[in-house]
């Protein structure tokens, strides 16, 4: 007999509730899963294993801080018709509402950077975009308008930048990097968007049947929890995402957490594994 595929897990986002017996808790579920509407309200638990010298279930991180309106990750989910989330781990993201701002962008992509040296395997920043938030545009005029306010919001976020891309019918994939100067303001955003379309890509996408898309994206720094960092520095190991001049991109749901001025990336898992685990170019994930 052959070997059965990896059932595909979920990593939702939530937010805590209240507390149950036996380590259960209910959540508000913060991310799309199939079947669960968002903003559901359910039970979530932690899968016993008999590997584990000690469960670390909600009762656990109840012990360790984690209260009411606090952020979770519920890692490597399923949603049991009886028993509501079963996930094999549960990471905190923030201890309670009053820590702070936890900022969810759904439907994102994360491209995480090399380490900034060849004598470290640790990953610091990564880059989000915000693929919610993109749009087509058929013209410059059309982008000019589109940046502005798309800078706006990235900048809240980390430093903002923009990105320009379409599949050619004939296969042939067109990306333009659009670089934003940092604290830019409209005349600035403005001229880096005429600046970094040159006069053939706009011929181009002007005889588009659909236009281009233009997709707002930020780089911030990624947390530095030991244990979480190393999560990511796993993910990033496992994963190919290619050099700067040719990133590939991983489907997430990225949270932020932090200040109302300052914040940082505390998760970028793949929305689903191992379905979203294999990289992709960023206009595969918009759909063409």
């Amino acid at each position: 007999m052959g070997s059965q595929a990896a059932p595909t897990t979920y990593n939702i986002v939530a937010k805590l509730l209240g507390w149950g017996q036996g380590g259960v808790a209910t959540v508000e579920v913060l991310t799309d899963v199939p079947g669960v509407s968002l903003g559901a309200e359910m039970k979530a638990r932690v899968a016993e294993d008999r590997k584990r010298l000690k469960l670390k279930d909600f009762a656990f991180w109840k012990s360790k801080g984690l209260r009411v309106t606090g952020a979770v990750l519920l890692r490597n989910a399923v949603i049991d018709p009886e028993l509501g989330i079963v996930c094999r781990e549960v990471y905190v993201m923030r201890d309670t509402q009053k820590d702070g701002p936890c900022i969810v962008k759904r439907h994102s992509a994360v491209y995480i950077h090399a380490p900034e040296s060849a004598s470290t395997l640790v990953v610091k920043h990564a880059t989000v975009a915000v693929l919610a938030d993109a749009r087509r545009a058929k013209s410059v005029e059309e982008c000019v308008t589109l940046a502005k306010r798309m800078v706006e919001d990235a900048a809240i976020l980390g430093e903002p930048s923009l990105l320009l891309t379409v599949a050619e019918p004939s296969g042939r994939i067109e990306e333009l990097p659009i670089k934003v100067p940092a604290g830019a303001d409209g005349d600035a955003i403005e001229a880096a968007v005429r600046t970094g379309i040159d006069p053939d890509s706009a011929k181009m996408m002007a005889r588009s049947k659909a236009g281009w898309w233009l997709v707002p994206m930020f780089t911030a720094e990624l947390e530095s929890d030991p244990y979480i960092r190393g999560k990511l520095n796993a993910q990033y190991a496992n994963i190919k995402y290619g050099p700067p001049e040719e990133p590939m991109w991983t489907r997430t749901n990225a949270v932020l957490r932090g200040t109302f001025s300052d914040f940082i990336i505390a998760d970028v898992s793949p929305t689903a594994e191992p379905t979203d685990n294999e990289p992709q170019l960023l206009v595969d994930l918009l759909g063409g």
